[in-house]
């Protein structure tokens, strides 16, 4: 009789481990759905992040360039007028 008591409980904690997993496999497809979602939200605003601060670096660029520009030709400019 214990035997059989031993082996009701082990099958119960089976049948509850096999419960258990089965309502896993159902969640975790819809698990996975909502993080590949989440997911290529935040990639997606990486690499919209991404392109602005190319942008960015691109306008700075050529902000530097026009500054060294105009200053290159002030400082001849005023070596011209000087030597002039």
């Amino acid at each position: 009789m214990r035997d059989q008591i031993r082996l009701l409980i082990a099958l119960q904690k089976a049948e509850s481990e096999m419960m258990r997993i089965d309502n896993r496999k159902k969640v975790l497809p819809g698990q996975l759905v909502k993080l590949d979602e989440e997911f290529q939200a935040v990639y997606a605003s990486v690499e919209e992040n991404r392109k602005k601060f190319e942008e960015l670096n691109k306008n700075r660029k050529e902000h530097e360039d026009k500054f060294e520009k105009g200053s290159r030709e002030s400082e001849e400019s005023k070596r011209t007028t000087i030597g002039g």
